[in-house]
């Protein structure tokens, strides 16, 4: 190869090389664009999931604190009829006629 093809070729590939590092820029130019743009989405999109997560933690809470209402009312409801029961009971002993002796 002569000097000046050899030159030829070095410049070519300086070129290259050149034209790569501002395809290089302009790509990251771009990226920049679009993360700017997609940031707030983003940011929106997992502050949403958070948002549900909160609803959804609060929506179990009730439900829990619900079925714990839900027992108890029952539980005291039962000692009611319980208690109703035996007051019927003794009633209706104080009722009997007592047996002659």
């Amino acid at each position: 190869m002569t000097p000046s093809q050899e030159r030829k070729v070095l410049n070519d590939i300086k070129e290259l090389l050149d034209a790569n590092a501002e395809m290089d820029a302009r790509q990251s130019e771009r990226l920049d664009v679009i993360e700017a743009v997609l940031a707030p989405q983003i940011k929106r999109y997992y502050a949403d999931i958070e948002a549900e997560k909160v609803k959804k933690a609060e929506a179990e809470a009730k439900a829990a604190a619900k079925a714990k209402a839900d027992a108890e009312a029952a539980k005291k409801a039962k000692a009611d009829e319980e208690a109703k029961a035996k007051a019927d009971a003794k009633k209706a002993e104080g009722y009997k006629p007592k047996s002659k002796e």
